[in-house]
């Protein structure tokens, strides 16, 4: 069985480079960002751009959380930085994610 998620356009947001964040809401549960790769090079030099670099936001972080644990991957623990809940999980060919709590 094949599932799918519906994706609406959720927001737009000029960046400081003058370039465009897309955000999408997938599903009700988790929003996709989409950021121009000279965007990331300029304000976020640390992050590799040789394989995509995925930040997810979820309404149920705890829930989430939970899920991708039973799973058996690679997952940190629920960390909060000044207010905002995140953790990072890797899947079954070692590609790296983050969830960040949805406000």
């Amino acid at each position: 069985m094949k599932k799918t998620f519906e994706a609406n356009r959720a927001a737009e947001q000029e960046m400081p480079d003058g370039s465009l964040m897309i955000k999408l809401d997938l599903a009700n549960q988790f929003a996709l960002c989409l950021f121009n790769q000279d965007f990331i090079k300029k304000f976020s030099p640390e992050v590799s751009l040789e394989t995509p670099s995925i930040m997810l936001f979820s309404t149920e972080i705890e829930k989430l959380h939970a899920k991708i644990s039973e799973q058996g991957f690679f997952i940190s623990p629920i960390s909060d930085e000044h207010g905002q809940k995140g953790f990072n999980f890797a899947d079954p060919e070692g590609h790296y994610f983050a969830v960040s709590e949805a406000e």
